[in-house]
């Protein structure tokens, strides 16, 4: 007897839209959160699946979007909720297209790792805590010989762009 497929196993979380594809009955409705006659009931309605041997196999973006058509479709009698329908169904469309453009640029590598970026932001982040920390060393003999305060406040800015335009330095040479 074949092991029953639990619902929260069905996809695990993090899988790319590839791993949306063949999938079986027990992982569309985990996905879905639906009955295996609910699946069933929608095949019956025009749902997309691919026929196999035995079972079908599915795609999970082909249901999700003859589902979206096919609650249009129901909901052209009532020219409101139609029209709701239509605007959610061009939200969807717009969000979709973004995925997938989304994907193909992180395909052909168009974004840093996550690592990296942090690495830099760390490193970018050391530089400028340790130019300001330095700050108080550089300056404090000047300042004890200063007694107006808008001076000292002065000196102290002067010193805490050096050590920002400092860290903009070091990043247009790693560019």
């Amino acid at each position: 007897m074949a092991k029953k497929e639990k619902a929260e196993d069905a996809i695990p979380k993090g899988h790319t839209r590839a791993e949306w594809r063949g999938l079986k009955q027990a992982q569309v409705c985990g996905a879905l959160k639906i009955s295996p006659q609910t699946l069933n009931n929608w095949r019956d309605l025009g749902c997309p699946a691919i026929p196999g041997d035995k079972t079908c196999k599915y795609d999970l973006r082909d249901i999700l979007d003859w589902r979206v058509a096919y609650e249009i479709k129901k909901a052209a009698g009532n020219e409101g909720v139609a029209a709701e329908f239509s605007e959610q169904l061009e939200r969807y469309r717009k969000i979709k297209a973004d995925a997938a453009e989304f994907d193909l640029d992180a395909k052909k590598k168009k974004y840093l790792p996550v690592d990296e970026v942090r690495s830099m932001v760390r490193k970018m982040a050391d530089l400028v805590r340790a130019d300001l920390q330095g700050i108080a060393h550089r300056i404090s003999v000047k300042l004890s010989r200063s007694e107006d305060p808008e001076v000292c406040e002065e000196m102290v800015e002067v010193e805490i762009n050096k050590a920002l335009m400092n860290m903009a330095s070091v990043q247009d040479e790693d560019d």
